[in-house]
């Protein structure tokens, strides 16, 4: 199930960056398969042995840590990835109100301000959804727009 999410990337000269998911294994033009060039480690100390260099862990993130990988890139670029369980949508604003509805056998969490709804965060079969609206929009027009939804 999807969660809070933060990718914490450092190469040794560029900067902080979110990086897309490099884990799987990339075919070429003509059909083969070319290895994996990530791997994975157990700490951010062994991280930084494979590196080179010291890579140092986020102190503190605006979400609840549940799980925590450490990837290198061919060995020259690291990443941390942070994942939580709270929420997936990568909204971390702070809402004056958050009112709870239930949308087929969902339980959905909606957060906004003087009713007007910005952020809906519910999981379903196994998946987590968001949405995140810039404007504000009334409770009965965002749970419209949850069932929509198709499993």
């Amino acid at each position: 199930v999807g969660a809070a999410y933060g990718i914490h990337t450092l190469h040794p000269d560029k900067t902080v960056s979110e990086e897309e998911d490099m884990t799987t294994t990339d075919v070429a033009d003509d059909g083969a398969q070319m290895p994996n060039p990530m791997q994975e480690y157990g700490s951010a100390e062994e991280l930084s042995d494979a590196v080179g260099f010291t890579v140092k862990e986020i102190g503190e993130l605006p979400f609840t840590v549940k799980e925590t990988q450490y990837f290198t890139y061919d060995d020259t670029l690291a990443e941390i990835r942070y994942t939580g369980d709270e929420d997936n949508s990568g909204v971390y604003n702070t809402y004056s109100q958050e009112t709870t509805i239930n949308v087929g056998e969902a339980e959905v969490t909606c957060k906004g301000d003087s009713d007007a709804y910005e952020l809906a965060i519910w999981q379903q079969g196994g998946y987590s959804y968001s949405i995140s609206l810039q404007i504000g929009i009334s409770l009965e027009e965002l749970q419209a727009m949850i069932e929509t939804v198709e499993d």
